[in-house]
């Protein structure tokens, strides 16, 4: 058995609306801002398939949290466009 660390990931995007699969239990707290991240694949120059981790300027802050969910809202609304189902989340760290 092996451990992963838990990345919030969107599961759905209604209107101006973004839910995530982690919420209280896994940290999430209101108010928390958090940093989007796409996920794409590509093939190397051996012809192998690789996962590739690109940070959007984007910026989330989350509205409502309940024990295994959250509901955010986009900082920046340009970039709402861009969001996918699947694109995860890293907390920000305050300056």
């Amino acid at each position: 058995m092996s451990c992963q660390i838990s990345r919030p990931k969107i599961v759905k995007i209604q209107g101006d609306r973004i839910y995530i699969n982690a919420g209280y239990q896994q940290g999430v707290r209101n108010g928390d801002q958090l940093r989007l991240w796409h996920k794409s694949q590509f093939i190397d120059s051996l012809g192998i398939y690789r996962n590739a981790q690109t940070q959007s300027f984007a910026t989330l802050e989350v509205k409502t949290v309940s024990s295994r969910s959250a509901e955010l809202t986009l900082i920046e609304s340009e970039f709402l466009p861009s969001l996918q189902i699947g694109d995860f989340l890293t907390k920000q760290i305050p300056h």
